[in-house]
């Protein structure tokens, strides 16, 4: 039980670390100016549009009907608990 309540502080702790340094530190004007990787942000290419739309539709089908997916894993999973 000490484990686990250690294991679930720790976690916390490099959540807050994470969450404290990426969120909530100080934001460094002259930092930004010097960074030039923000500074000619373009829209995608096409063929990064044609790759993104079918990724896009195959996640709204299966928000929307999940079952189809689970149809799918239902014969293997069925298989692998029968040994168990």
């Amino acid at each position: 039980m000490i484990g686990v309540v250690g294991i679930v502080f720790t976690a916390a702790y490099i959540l807050w670390k994470i969450v404290q340094n990426v969120f909530l530190g100080e934001f460094d004007q002259d930092k930004w100016d010097k960074a030039t990787h923000h500074a000619e942000l373009t829209d995608l290419a096409t063929f990064e549009k044609i790759t993104m739309w079918p990724l896009i539709i195959l996640m709204v089908l299966v928000g929307f009907y999940p079952s189809a997916v689970v149809a799918l894993f239902n014969g293997v999973s069925t298989a692998l608990l029968s040994n168990f």
